[in-house]
């Protein structure tokens, strides 16, 4: 009697346990209950190609880190001889991988499995004020000029913000933005000219780096984006 109250108690735990792992995987993950559902996933994969150095070579690289709306369900690394560590951070995940010699090209894998949650709103907090930019003239007074023009046009931080942005991307730049735009010659020197012209207005900004997620995209490079506060 008492072996079968302790398979009785066993069974009764797993059962509990199986529940518990399968209300995780459907509430909080997403993942479809009964066959006939469908639920939203992406598949990333990342591909790093090392070609072959005299000594020990590392290589690293940015993880996803808790993207909002997103959740990494699972995450699957291919890099057999190689040693791995991550390193995580509030906002940061990094991957490194060493290995002490590499006699031949060799690939690295990655894969991570995302699944949208629109429970997580987690943002990098709000960068520090920034200076007023240095510049050599005549870009100091260019941008200054520049600052007071829209600031008489604005009402607030992001009313100027919207402003500036136009400006910088209008098809008819004035003198003032032609000049900063002389030395623009990729879209991160552009992400940059914007932050240099907002922070002439001590807005803090951010660069942010990703995908855009559609159904049918096979390839892609990471993007930079730019975050104003």
């Amino acid at each position: 009697m008492k072996r079968n109250r302790q398979w009785v108690s066993l069974s009764l735990l797993l059962i509990l346990l199986g529940s518990l792992i399968f209300a995780f995987k459907v509430v909080r993950l997403g993942y479809p209950p009964l066959p006939e559902t469908e639920s939203v996933a992406w598949s990333l994969q990342a591909r790093l190609k090392l070609i072959p150095e005299q000594g020990p070579v590392r290589m690293s690289m940015l993880l996803p880190a808790r993207p909002s709306g997103f959740n990494v369900a699972q995450e699957n690394f291919i890099s057999r001889g190689f040693g791995l560590t991550l390193e995580e951070e509030v906002m940061s995940r990094q991957a490194d991988w060493a290995i002490r010699r590499l006699r031949q090209p060799k690939t690295l894998y990655y894969r991570a499995l995302i699944i949208p949650d629109t429970r997580l709103r987690r943002f990098a907090a709000r960068p520090d004020y920034p200076p007023t930019p240095e510049l050599e003239e005549p870009f100091a007074t260019a941008l200054s000029d520049i600052v007071e023009e829209v600031r008489a046009e604005s009402a607030d931080t992001e009313t100027f913000s919207a402003a500036m942005l136009a400006r910088l991307i209008g098809a008819e730049p004035d003198e003032n933005m032609d000049l900063f735009l002389s030395e623009v010659d990729s879209r991160l020197d552009r992400i940059r000219l914007a932050q240099t012209l907002l922070a002439g207005a001590h807005i803090p900004t951010l660069q942010l780096h990703g995908l855009r997620l559609n159904e049918d995209l096979q390839r892609a490079a990471m993007e930079t984006l730019l975050a104003v506060y």
